[in-house]
C-alpha cells in the first residue's frame, strides 16, 4: 500500500490533513513517521496549547468531561495521535481511564496536569466547562486520562 506523503514542515501535518488510508506517512521534527492505523481511523486527542510542557513527558494526564468516559474506555491501550493547535505533536497510548467529580480530583493531578494548586485548578475547570450543558458545578463528572508518550504498540516510528 502506498503511503501518502506530506510536505516537510517544522511541526508536521495538521489534523485536517490526516488521510483516510490505513497506512500513511508524514514528516515531523524528528524525521518521517509511519503510522499503521487500526481499521481506517487512528484516534486523535487535541490540545489548544502545551503550556506546561506536560505532553513532552513520558507519562501525562489530561482531564475531559465525564460524558465521554465510555468512548475513552473503548480505546484503552490504543494509540492516539496527539495534536497541539491542530499540528501533530507525538504519539501516545491511553493506559488508564478513571472518573471522579471535580470536587474529588486528587491534589497531585492538579500539580502534574495543571501545574497549580487544587483550588486554582478547580477554578480552571470551571472556566473551561461552565458553558457546557454537562456543567453541574464542582459535582461535574470528569475523566482523568493517563497516556504514555511514544508508545509503539500500533505505530512504528522511524
Amino acid at each position: 500500500m502506498q503511503a501518502k506523503r506530506f510536505p516537510k514542515g517544522p511541526t508536521g501535518c495538521t489534523a485536517a490533513e490526516l488521510p483516510l488510508s490505513p497506512l500513511f506517512a508524514f514528516r515531523t521534527k524528528c524525521g518521517l513517521a509511519f503510522i499503521i492505523r487500526r481499521g481506517n481511523k487512528m484516534e486523535k486527542i487535541k490540545f489548544n496549547d502545551n503550556w506546561n510542557n506536560k505532553l513532552d513527558c513520558r507519562y501525562w494526564t489530561t482531564i475531559r468531561l465525564g460524558t465521554k468516559r465510555g468512548y475513552y474506555l473503548s480505546y484503552l491501550n490504543q494509540q492516539f495521535a496527539v495534536f497541539v493547535e491542530d499540528k501533530f505533536h507525538s504519539f501516545a497510548q491511553l493506559i488508564n481511564v478513571r472518573s471522579c467529580r471535580i470536587s474529588e480530583l486528587p491534589e497531585e493531578i492538579s500539580y502534574t496536569d495543571g501545574a497549580m494548586d487544587i483550588m486554582k485548578f478547580r477554578e480552571l475547570m470551571k472556566n473551561f466547562y461552565k458553558n457546557k450543558p454537562e456543567w453541574k458545578g464542582y459535582e461535574t463528572e470528569v475523566v482523568i486520562l493517563t497516556f504514555r508518550r511514544g508508545a509503539k504498540d500500533n505505530a512504528t516510528r522511524r
